[in-house]
């Protein structure tokens, strides 16, 4: 009995996003996706075209900069982290009250695509073999998943705006938090695990071994 109710749940679980959510939002995440790549490729060219002329300081991710310079310590990047992702939650729900406004959704998106791509060529660029496993291991994985929670937010926020002359219904109103709160949760307790994650191994990952921080 219980097997099958963790079946039943698992069941729901995959309708959820597969069949109900991405289906009925697939263009949008098409769109958004195709910014994703855009972005992140436009990162990684800038990143290393521009190798011999970066330094450490010139790393966009200022959180991880203080905490290579020892100047952080890998809670304060945890705090930082987490803390930074929520804000950027509500400025993509700002932007999306209005629809005149719903289409800076793009830029924040192409931006931060471009931040996770210029960060990871930097480090490679720097710190050459131990850069490569700390941005395959960690930096990577963890602000592409936080890069995909972004993108399911903008992608329901975004829809949402554009039909709110038709339904009456903003981000803001209880009836977008009720049919996306299984959405909302999952992207908050996501990104706490990610970043999490990353405060725990990033002290391992950028010790001496690897790029040299002790």
């Amino acid at each position: 009995m219980f097997k099958k109710s963790v079946s039943l749940r698992r069941k729901s679980f995959f309708k959820y996003f597969v069949t109900d959510h991405i289906s009925q939002y697939k263009w949008s995440y098409l769109l958004f996706g195709i910014i994703a790549v855009l972005g992140l490729i436009i990162g990684f060219v800038v990143g290393f075209n521009r190798a011999d002329n970066f330094a450490l300081k010139d790393l966009p991710d200022g959180v991880l900069v203080h905490f290579l310079n020892n100047k952080a310590s890998a809670a304060s990047v945890f705090f930082s982290r987490f803390f930074g992702f929520l804000g950027l939650c509500l400025l993509i729900l700002c932007v999306n009250a209005k629809g005149f406004l719903c289409w800076i959704s793009f830029f924040i998106f192409l931006y931060r695509s471009f931040l996770l791509g210029i960060n990871s060529a930097i480090l490679i660029s720097l710190y050459k073999f131990g850069g490569v496993v700390n941005v395959v291991l960690i930096y990577f994985p963890v602000h592409l998943g936080a890069l995909f929670l972004l993108l399911s937010l903008c992608v329901v926020c975004f829809v949402c705006c554009l039909r709110q002359k038709n339904t009456g219904y903003s981000v803001f109103s209880g009836y977008f938090f009720r049919e996306h709160k299984m959405l909302m949760f999952l992207v908050i307790c996501v990104a706490f695990v990610c970043f999490l994650v990353e405060s725990i191994v990033l002290p391992h990952i950028t010790s001496a071994l690897f790029i040299g921080v002790s």
